[in-house]
């Protein structure tokens, strides 16, 4: 962990940078809301010190005169105050989208295999609620250096000018300040690294029992009070958690109490002396003496959030930092070459957190322009086969080379620009039905319109009246005010999403498992046009639809068991003509 003051060093230095002025203007008026508080306190020793003067038959201008400085400082104090809140509001939203901004970016150029892992996801997690409290903690610290600190030092010139003993008020103000931040800080460092996962897993059982895709089966299933009671169990274990840290903390604000009774009691003391010995005026006196409410008020203020609110949410702001610098690999650019397909050169490859590897030494040569067919039983490893063919996942040993470049070694977009996919577990995104198509285009298109009504009719979709009632600008989302379709309808509008793209490679992922055969027969049909002069590479169930494959691979365990056509394997005999004899079985006729 960094020391607090470069983390908040570095976030006060990321406010100036995001906006200069706004910030520069808060800061001012903080300043001058800090002074605000000594003129008042000026104006009020003058005008009590003026008192005794009216009594003794001094004309009423000698008390008037001072009443109106005092209301002219009252009202540059709340003004000061006034333009402080106003432009810290305005900062907000400003400062807060560029945190988050600068996430989605870092996380967009993090390996995809890194979300397999569960502590980068704590990480990410950890990191966005850094960014929850990073506006708040920099407003809080640039507070204490614009205003409070410019409001003890002003009140120090004040106390030296009335009387040097009185310094010790400023001593003892701080005294709690000093005693309470490292212990604070450090016990909510470590309560948040041992919440952060369980903050994750319950985010997702609420999303579970809340979120509309979720309730058809929780509901006929039954199952919203398993859910709902891994829910209260995560939120009863975080709030142990915090519980523990905060007990601890009560403990260190019982003693930093004690010190602020101890200097309260010692500054009346030595304010009653002082006027006794006539060592301060009765002004002054009153002055001090209706202002240390006041002060112990502020210093209170200071206190908490020192040792509480700025300490606590420091981890939360180093946890977003940290996420922020994680390393990225500086890979080289380079320039794919459609004369060349994809080669794989003895491949291994594991998932972290795993003893197994998942694809065992694989060599694989797929010329450009070659359909292919990968199938194989369930946990074969047929779809994080073609996640490697695509550059998504990086070999732990061998290489893949995708259109001449090294997947390993080259930046991932030259590859992901020349590549499309639809994938088993395609996204249903909450937008229009054109927006949900052409999202997927890596180019402009010069007539939008006419591609959009060819690809999908490649993709069989049919885009009418009853099921798109605004045609192509139908919100599909009920929740949005638009629709709701069947799985089968998305998946057609899938793979429409996949074939807009340009590309030289195309991954299809299970891509008629919702569609019904009849459909599904019409629809390999057309890919074998969809993909005429591209790579295309169909990892598919249906043995049937692998027919339309130049090469069919055929993976056990990791490893290639056989490559061939349909009918080179069905003569064969081996695992494929086994698998599609039993699959045939299914749609024999029996009585």
């Amino acid at each position: 962990m960094k020391k607090k003051h470069l983390v908040f060093r570095r976030m006060i230095f990321d406010m100036f940078r995001i906006s200069p002025g706004m910030t520069t203007l808060y800061c001012l008026f903080d300043v001058l809301h800090a002074g605000g508080y000594i003129l008042v306190m000026l104006c009020t020793e003058k005008l009590f010190d003026s008192i005794p003067l009216l009594a003794a038959g001094s004309p009423l201008s000698v008390s008037l005169r001072p009443l109106l400085f005092l209301i002219m400082a009252t009202v540059f104090f709340e003004i000061a105050n006034s333009l402080s809140n106003f432009h810290i509001e305005h900062l907000s939203p400003k400062i807060l989208s560029h945190f988050y901004k600068r996430i989605y970016i870092k996380a967009s150029h993090i390996s995809p295999i890194d979300y397999e892992r569960p502590e980068f996801l704590d990480m990410l997690n950890k990191a966005l609620q850094g960014v929850e409290y990073g506006f708040f903690a920099s407003s809080l610290i640039l507070m204490v250096f614009t205003f409070y600190v410019p409001y003890f030092i002003l009140l120090g010139v004040y106390l030296q000018h009335i009387s040097p003993i009185l310094i010790l008020i400023v001593l003892l103000i701080f005294t709690p300040v000093i005693l309470g931040q490292v212990i604070r800080f450090r016990l909510f460092s470590e309560a948040e690294d041992a919440i952060a996962p369980i903050r994750r897993a319950t985010d997702y059982y609420e999303q579970v029992v809340c979120n509309r895709e979720f309730f058809k089966e929780t509901r006929i299933l039954g199952i919203v009070n398993h859910f709902m009671q891994l829910y209260q169990d995560g939120v009863i274990l975080i709030n142990q958690k915090t519980l523990t840290a905060e007990k601890k903390h009560i403990r260190i604000d019982a003693a930093l109490r004690l010190f602020t009774i101890g200097g309260y009691i010692g500054i009346l003391l030595m304010l009653v002396n002082s006027l006794i010995q006539k060592v301060i005026s009765p002004g002054a006196f009153s002055a001090v003496f209706a202002s240390v409410n006041m002060m112990y008020a502020l210093a209170e203020e200071m206190v908490t959030m020192f040792s509480g609110q700025i300490t606590q949410y420091a981890v939360s702001i180093q946890n977003y930092h940290s996420f922020i610098d994680l390393p990225e690999n500086a890979k080289e650019e380079g320039s794919f070459d459609k004369t060349k397909g994809i080669t794989l050169d003895n491949v291994h490859f594991s998932y972290p957190n795993t003893q197994t590897e998942t694809i065992r030494g694989i060599s694989l040569k797929i010329q450009p322009g070659e359909t292919v067919s990968i199938v194989g039983e369930n946990g074969a490893g047929k779809s994080t086969l073609a996640k490697l063919m695509l550059g998504l996942y990086v070999p732990d040993r061998g290489t893949v080379r995708i259109g001449g470049l090294d997947s390993e070694k080259v930046a991932s977009r030259c590859i992901y620009q020349n590549c499309a996919a639809v994938f088993q577990d395609y996204q249903h995104y909450r937008t229009t039905l054109e927006e949900n198509i052409t999202i997927s285009s890596n180019n402009s298109c010069y007539n939008k319109l006419v591609k959009l009504n060819h690809v999908c009719e490649r993709a069989k979709l049919l885009v009418n009246s009853d099921s798109f009632p605004q045609g192509f600008s139908t919100m599909l989302s009920r929740e949005f005010g638009g629709v709701d379709l069947s799985g089968g309808q998305w998946q057609r509008i899938a793979i429409a999403r996949g074939i807009f793209r340009e590309h030289d490679i195309i991954v299809l992922d299970e891509p008629t498992s919702a569609i019904d055969p009849i459909e599904e027969s019409l629809m390999y049909q057309n890919f074998k046009e969809i993909s005429e002069g591209k790579t295309a590479i169909i990892i598919t169930h249906r043995l049937g639809a692998a027919r339309i494959a130049d090469r069919i691979i055929v993976l056990k365990d990791g490893i290639i068991d056989d490559i061939g056509t349909h009918e080179e394997l069905i003569n064969k005999g081996g695992v494929y003509s086994e698998m599609y004899r039993t699959q045939a079985q299914w749609y024999e006729y029996r009585v």
